[in-house]
């Protein structure tokens, strides 16, 4: 009977987790496409400006 116990109480904890792990990654969504966003603005100036250096070469 206890092992039946502390599987519920297992089933439980790990329920809680998973509930935790999905409002943690809906909160860091709109962080982490801010970041894509940024990286991706990075790589086209850095392209746009590598490609004026290569026209003035």
């Amino acid at each position: 009977m206890k092992i039946l116990y502390n599987t519920v109480i297992a089933i439980e904890t790990i329920q809680k987790l998973e509930q935790y792990i999905e409002k943690a990654l809906a909160a860091a969504e709109p962080t982490r496409k801010q970041y894509i966003n940024k990286a991706h603005i990075t790589e086209q100036a850095l392209n746009e400006y590598l490609d004026r250096v290569e026209k003035e070469v």
